[in-house]
């Protein structure tokens, strides 16, 4: 059953934050280690150098084989007003390979793994229990791990100048473990555990397209792009078990099966280059996870979600011979939204403020870096406010495949 409990006086996680124990747990947003240094933007922005995770129709002008991989160091200040906790861990970011099939028709294959969401929480509230007959005080311990990924495989096309077309097959899949300890502090009684596994995997479909052809209209039009994309909702199967622990003895549920409905979600954005080497970008995504069902009931303690954001990039030179500082490019951004989650009537909103730069290596070969700083969530009725830190490292390594050598004479 994918809710949540409310949320009084909890400690955020084991290097998460509290709010992943709602629904799938924290959405990715990741497009490139482009994009996150831009305030997560990028939707209608393409490139030769980055791989775009989130919309296929980026991919048309890749000229030669790339391979992104990076991590991602997150970390969470979290205070209920009283006390406060930081917790933060390292884990792999996802990883995407493309190579282009024919470069004068756009036509780009693309594919790999990235991650859906989070789950990384270990929150403490306190209670008691009343009878007629005696009153005890008790704490519950609620921990849990895992998250979604999704692994895609897909093309772009180009079918006219100006214009990218992409679709990419989408498999959704992943486990979430959950323990709940209820622990007495009254002598004479004993708590409990309550362990849940949920595992799951779907399909999704994304189609993704980008406009720059605008200066066929008008010259001052000619540094305009327009992007969007669309990913269908998906019917996710899952299996569901739970298992008792008291002093009593252990038991252990049939293994429950049934169907979790993800939310479409959909994007647009805007590019716009001033000069040679200056870009502006604006990305608005949405999901309505109000829509989100677990065997046909509205999940808990969700709601719709958007996020706004807007960057800036100082562009990196592809001439050889240019100097190490022209080679290198600079991000700026920011970035607002409403995330899926409410408590209590509460909304929990996000904001963050974004900074990158990506230099070249050796060869084609680049390093990205991309850091964000900002915060979610309030003390109000109880809940938690997180201030957070990510920081995103990638190698991005280009290599010329299925190229012809030139025959001697």
């Amino acid at each position: 059953m994918l809710t949540s409990l409310s949320l009084p006086r909890a400690w955020a996680g084991s290097g998460g934050s509290a709010y992943s124990i709602a629904g799938v747990g924290d959405v990715r947003y990741y497009q490139s280690i482009r994009s996150a240094g831009m305030g997560s933007t990028g939707l209608a922005l393409h490139s030769p150098l980055f791989i775009n995770a989130v919309t296929p129709a980026a991919w048309a002008r890749i000229d030669r084989a790339m391979l992104e991989a990076g991590v991602l160091y997150e970390g969470f200040t979290s205070t209920d007003g009283t006390n406060s906790r930081f917790l933060a861990t390292t884990d792999f970011n996802g990883g995407m390979l493309a190579f282009p099939i024919s470069e004068a028709n756009g036509i780009v294959f693309g594919g790999g793994f990235m991650p859906y969401s989070n789950v990384d929480y270990d929150t403490y509230t306190k209670g008691s229990y009343v009878s007629p007959q005696d009153t005890f005080p008790y704490s519950l311990h609620e921990t849990g791990l895992g998250g979604l990924g999704r692994g895609r495989a897909g093309l772009s096309y180009a079918p006219l100048k100006g214009l990218a077309l992409g679709a990419t097959f989408d498999y959704i899949f992943g486990s979430i473990e959950g323990t709940l300890d209820q622990i007495s502090t009254s002598e004479g009684y004993r708590g409990g555990n309550v362990e849940q596994r949920r595992k799951t995997n779907g399909v999704t479909w994304t189609f993704g397209l980008i406009y720059d052809g605008f200066g066929e209209l008008a010259s001052p039009l000619g540094p305009l792009s327009l992007g969007g994309y669309v990913t269908t909702k998906g019917y996710l199967s899952t299996t569901y078990q739970t298992i008792y622990q008291y002093t009593t003895g252990r038991d252990t549920s049939a293994e429950i099966e049934g169907t979790l409905t993800l939310p479409l979600r959909y994007g647009v954005g805007i590019g716009y280059q001033i000069g040679s080497r200056v870009l502006l970008a604006a990305d608005y995504e949405a999901q309505p996870w109000s829509k989100a069902e677990f065997n046909g009931q509205q999940l808990e303690n969700v709601r719709d979600s958007y996020r706004i954001g807007v960057g800036a990039e100082i562009l990196a030179s592809r001439t050889p011979t240019a100097s190490w500082f022209l080679r290198t490019a600079y991000r700026l951004g920011f970035s607002y939204g409403a995330t899926y989650y409410e408590f209590s009537g509460q909304p929990i909103n996000e904001w963050s403020v974004t900074g990158g730069i990506d230099f070249p290596f050796s060869g084609l070969t680049r390093l990205g870096l991309a850091v964000e700083y900002g915060g979610r969530g309030t003390t109000e009725a109880g809940l938690i406010k997180d201030k957070f830190i990510r920081v995103s490292l990638s190698i991005n390594i280009g290599e010329e495949w299925f190229v012809r050598p030139e025959e001697e004479d």
